[in-house]
């Protein structure tokens, strides 16, 4: 937790900071028909990457050259690779992504999720998808439920901050919202079946048996079984 409070105290000093300030360079070279690319910066003043340091700007030199210039190739290789999927998410991680997407950046955030059973902390302190979670996720974007998606949140906010500037009134506002949230839930319960099916897939093990479910009755937990009253 120490970390996620040196996080926000160091983002909220590199928002006084001054600018960072660098020069870009591109060079694009032409091999026959095919065009490539290159990148180089120089940082002239590192500016607010001084107290912010989870984001940086590095040097990347490149050779001098100008606009014409024939760049003589010494060999051209075709290299196979693959794609890596991307790292798991630190607390910080988490926390740069729900203020990009416009969300407020509660630190009780991650520790809500920990204690639900989402996530689950891996060895170097990442966030590690539990099944609850996946199945949780899967289960909304099953049934076009889409309150595992950031605007969802994003939007609630936007809305609570138009009240405090009075362009909207906190009854419209809370009406909107239930006018909403009711409208979910009813898909979700239209989508009973579609709840149990990736509840049972992801839950319950292939060759077990289980008891067939009663019409509007669905998995919330492992073997837990909720009857619609």
């Amino acid at each position: 937790m120490d970390r996620l409070y040196e996080y926000i105290a160091r983002r909220f000093l590199a928002c006084c900071s001054v600018d960072a300030k660098g020069s870009e360079t591109l060079v694009v070279a032409q091999v026959g028909s095919e065009l490539f690319n290159a990148k180089g910066m120089i940082v002239e003043q590192l500016g607010l990457y001084e107290v912010f340091i989870y984001d940086r700007w590095v040097d990347k030199h490149l050779p001098p050259v100008a606009r014409g210039d024939r760049i003589p190739s010494e060999a051209l290789e075709l290299r196979a690779g693959k794609t890596e999927p991307p790292p798991l998410l630190s607390e910080s991680d988490l926390i740069s992504l729900m203020d990009r997407h416009g969300i407020g950046t509660d630190a009780t955030i991650a520790q809500k999720i920990l204690e639900r059973g989402y996530v689950s902390k891996n060895h170097s302190k990442r966030f590690q998808p539990e099944l609850l979670g996946l199945a949780l996720v899967e289960s909304y974007e099953t049934c076009q439920v889409h309150l595992a998606r950031p605007y969802m949140r994003a939007h609630q906010e936007q809305s609570l901050k138009r009240i405090s500037t009075n362009s909207i009134g906190k009854t419209e506002m809370l009406e909107s919202a239930l006018s909403s949230f009711g409208s979910m839930y009813e898909l979700l319960e239209t989508n009973a079946r579609s709840l149990d099916q990736v509840s049972r897939r992801t839950f319950v093990e292939p060759n077990a048996t289980v008891p067939m479910l009663p019409e509007g009755a669905f998995f919330i937990r492992p073997r837990i079984l909720l009857q619609e009253t």
